[in-house]
Parts: C-alpha cells; sequence; structure tokens
C-alpha cells in the first residue's frame, strides 16, 4: 500500500534546491577571483621576476664599466702595483656577492693586454661559446650580458661583459663578471612570498564580497520562487516585493502581473461558475411550470376526464401557449448563446435605420392599436446609413419596443427619435431614443434589467423570459454602441441608445 504522506519526487527536488543558487553563484564567484588571483599573482611574480633580472644585468654591467674604467687609467699608467692594490680587495668584495669578476686578453689587438692584468687565458674564449660570444662583442667595444649554463660552475650563470678602452680607443681587452642566477632568485624569494600572502589574503577577503553578492542576486530569486510556490497553491493575491531596475527586477515584475492576471481570471471563472449555476437553476425555474402545466393538462386529457368539448378545446388552447412560452424561452436561449459566443460571426451590411424604423413602426402597429397607443416616429435625416447586421439590430429595438408596448398606459404614446449628428467632431454620429409614457421602473431595479431571466413582478411581464432586455444588450454591444436607461415610475422609460464611430 503507497502511503500518502510520502513527498512527491518533484517536490523533493524543488525543496532540495533551496539555496542551489546561492551555493552555485558564492562558488562561481570565488571560483573567478580564485582563478584571477592567480593569474595576477602568476604574472605579478614573472613582470618582478624579469624586471629583477633586467636591473640586475644593468647593476652588472655598470659595476663592470666601473671596473673597466679604472683598469684602463692602471694600464695607461703601467701601475702595476696600483692595479694589484686596487683590484684585489674589490675583487674579495665582489666574490663575497658571488661575482667573479674575470678579465681577459684580446688576442686580435694590436697592444693585446699583459699577462700581468689578465686573470684568465685567452684560450678560454673557446671552451664555452657563450662566453665566446660575449667576449667578442666587448672586443668589439658592445656591452653585453646574457644567461647561460655553464658546465665549469655546473650552475645558470648571468655574464656582463665590457671593452676596456684606452684613451686611443683601442681595446687590449674586456672584463667580464660572471655571477650566480640564484643571486637574483635568492632576493626576489622573500618579495615572492610577500606576493603570494598578498593574493591569498586578498583572496580570503574576497570571500566576503562574494558571498554578499551572491546573497544580493539570489535572495529575488528566492522570494520569486515563494512567491510562485504561492500561486501554485492558489494564493494569487501574492506580490514578490521585488523594486529594482534590472532583468531580475523585470521578471519580478511579470510574476506580480501574472499574478494580477491570474487574480482576475480565478475571480472571473468563479463569477463564471456561479453565473453557470444561476442560469441552469434560472432555466430549470422557468421551465418548471409550463412544463407541470403542460404535463397537468395532458395527463387530464389522456386519462379522459374532462369530455366537454369547450374545456377540452380550453386545454389545448393553454397547451399551445405553454408550448409557445417554452419555444420562446429556448429561442432567446440560443440567441443570447449565440451573442455572448466571441466566435459567432454577425453579418453586417450597409442598412438605412430609416427605413428600418418605418418597417417596424408597420410591425407593432397592430398591438398599438390594441392598447390604443400613438406611435410617433421623428429623425433629422431622410437616410441615415449604418454599417450591421439587419436582423439582429431590428430584433433589438423590436425588444425595446415591446417592452414599451407592453407596459405603457392606454391611450398614451410612445416616441422613437433617430438623430444623425453629421459633425466631424460628434462623439455619437447615431442617437436612437425610445420613450414609453407607462409605470415606468423603479431606480432599484434600473440597474438588474440587463441580467438574466430578471423579471418584473407586474403582471404584463408575466409571459416574458426575463432575456429579452439581455440580448438588446449583447447586440448592441456587437454593433460598438451603449444602451442608457432613464426611468420614473408612472411617468415612463427612456432607452437611448449611443453608436460610436466604426
Amino acid at each position: 500500500m503507497t502511503s500518502n504522506n510520502k513527498p512527491h519526487k518533484h517536490a523533493r527536488l524543488f525543496h532540495g534546491a533551496n539555496y542551489s543558487t546561492f551555493i552555485q553563484l558564492f562558488f562561481s564567484f570565488s571560483a573567478i577571483l580564485t582563478i584571477l588571483g592567480i593569474l595576477i599573482g602568476f604574472i605579478s611574480i614573472r613582470f618582478y621576476e624579469r624586471n629583477s633580472m633586467s636591473n640586475y644585468q644593468k647593476s652588472l654591467i655598470s659595476r663592470a664599466n666601473s671596473y673597466a674604467e679604472n683598469l684602463s687609467t692602471y694600464i695607461e699608467n703601467e701601475d702595476l702595483d696600483g692595479y694589484l692594490e686596487y683590484t684585489l680587495p674589490f675583487e674579495e668584495f665582489l666574490l663575497a656577492e658571488n661575482i667573479d669578476p674575470l678579465v681577459i686578453s684580446n688576442p686580435n689587438a694590436d697592444s693585446p693586454l699583459h699577462d700581468d692584468y689578465t686573470n684568465i687565458p685567452s684560450s678560454s674564449l673557446d671552451e664555452n661559446k657563450h662566453f665566446n660570444a660575449l667576449a667578442k662583442q666587448a672586443f668589439q667595444g658592445n656591452s653585453d650580458c646574457n644567461v647561460s649554463y655553464d658546465a665549469i660552475y655546473e650552475k645558470n650563470i648571468i655574464r656582463a661583459a665590457v671593452p676596456i678602452v684606452l684613451s686611443d680607443n683601442s681595446i687590449p681587452g674586456a672584463v667580464i663578471f660572471n655571477a650566480y642566477k640564484e643571486n637574483v632568485i635568492d632576493n626576489n624569494s622573500d618579495n615572492k612570498k610577500i606576493i603570494i600572502t598578498s593574493i591569498i589574503l586578498a583572496l580570503l577577503l574576497a570571500l566576503f564580497p562574494s558571498y554578499a553578492l551572491s546573497h544580493w542576486f539570489s535572495k529575488p530569486v528566492r522570494t520569486m520562487r515563494n512567491t510562485t510556490r504561492k500561486m501554485i497553491g492558489g494564493d494569487y493575491s501574492v506580490k514578490t516585493g521585488i523594486h529594482r531596475d534590472d532583468e531580475l527586477g523585470e521578471l519580478a515584475r511579470s510574476i506580480d502581473t501574472l499574478a494580477g492576471k491570474l487574480s482576475e481570471t480565478e475571480e472571473e471563472r468563479k463569477h463564471l461558475e456561479q453565473m453557470r449555476l444561476d442560469f441552469f437553476a434560472n432555466v430549470s425555474h422557468e421551465l418548471r411550470t409550463p412544463i407541470t402545466v403542460v404535463r397537468g393538462y395532458t395527463e387530464t386529457l389522456a386519462d379522459g376526464i374532462v369530455t366537454d368539448p369547450e374545456t377540452i378545446q380550453t386545454y389545448y388552447n393553454r397547451l399551445l401557449s405553454e408550448c409557445i412560452t417554452i419555444e420562446r424561452l429556448v429561442s432567446d436561449l440560443s440567441t443570447l448563446s449565440k451573442m455572448q459566443n466571441p466566435e459567432f460571426n454577425i453579418t453586417k451590411e450597409e442598412l438605412d435605420l430609416v427605413s428600418l424604423f418605418h418597417d417596424l413602426c408597420k410591425n407593432v402597429k397592430v398591438l398599438c392599436e390594441e392598447k390604443k397607443l400613438n406611435l410617433v416616429f421623428n429623425t433629422n435625416d431622410s437616410l441615415v446609413l449604418f454599417v450591421g447586421d439587419y436582423d439582429r439590430i431590428r430584433q433589438m429595438f423590436l425588444i425595446i419596443l415591446d417592452n414599451a408596448i407592453k407596459f405603457s398606459k392606454e391611450n398614451s404614446k410612445i416616441e422613437i427619435n433617430l438623430i444623425h449628428n453629421t459633425s466631424a467632431d460628434a462623439q455619437y454620429p447615431i442617437e436612437v431614443t425610445i420613450r414609453d409614457y407607462g409605470i415606468g421602473i423603479s431606480k432599484e431595479e434600473i440597474p438588474f434589467i440587463f441580467e438574466k431571466f430578471y423579471k418584473s413582478k407586474l403582471r404584463p411581464n408575466a409571459k416574458g423570459t426575463g432575456l429579452g432586455l439581455m440580448i438588446a444588450k449583447q447586440i448592441a454591444f456587437r454593433h460598438n454602441a451603449t444602451i442608457d436607461v432613464e426611468s420614473v415610475l408612472d411617468e415612463g422609460t427612456i432607452f437611448t441608445f449611443h453608436f460610436h464611430k466604426n
């Protein structure tokens, strides 16, 4: 047996994702900042290493130049003792810094440097190609520097070579400073540690803005999620309460608008459902009486209880009357159903309202004569053209005229006024008023006269279906027209039709 308390699979997944957006954003921001920090750190270290190496090479060349200039003075003065007195402590100082000063003679010079001033034989040029290339550059008067692995030192060596230039511009030799690359690396190690430590601290501090940004972005998402959950549960009055001028704010406004639309739809659904229930109740009520009467008379006739021919004929006439009532009710229901259906198309054509009212007056003439009513039709134009459905427009005015005749007092009159306004700025090009001087309608009843099955309790309306005025209103709506009602008890009623511009 399956338990009803088990949560739905999709509900569990939905609930399990409560903070997934926040977590994803937080880790995304953190990952981006971490990668960015590592890249910046790597680039900074590489840039610092290159800059340090460049500065060290420049410093090494500068020292070698200073050494060569002093050496050229001793050579030109042939002051070997002074040279030795100068070089020995200086070389010790350089060696303490892991710098090996070398002096080599230029074998191609007219007056090569004497061996007393050199500390490395010229034959060394053939032992190391990097050393050889650098020395040749110096012999040509150029200062240069390179970095290469040296088999003798068994380390990467930084070499700076400068020429020894005498006063006659001759170059008898060159000074070459050999330094360990480790010198630069050792000097950089502390600075690298500072850079790396700074980056790590910056990344740790970046977690706080990552958290804040993730919360800022995910909070409206969670709010919208909770709002939509309530909407799924049927609560359409809920609002997100988010006011932002970005895509999330636009989405929140869309959800609020959707909630409002759903709320309106739900209210409309409830209203239509109530109308449907009322409709069936009213139809049942309206049909119950004639059907009961028909059944009663039919059973009486079928049982042969009544034998008098005149009574039998009376029964038949009553049956016919009730059948006509049922037929009228069904016809009105069918017409109303069609008019309320948005997909039902009415046939519109150009028609003359003056001719239409002349035709209507002829049709109701007999009814007016029965109550001694004077029917008056007035118009300010001999031709009033209008685009509409002739049969429906005729039915609409006939419903109002029929009611006017029904509720008019004997020996009174009914006035029909058709006003055609040809002014360009006229709000209503066509206005029709139908006025009777009958029993009138109370102020309390006027708001309800266009509702389904609404019937006054007056005797003249006993055989009405309560659908006529609603049908008239639907026809007016389909022709972009409105109906206004003014009435005073015991004085009469005015129905005014305003036809708007198409």
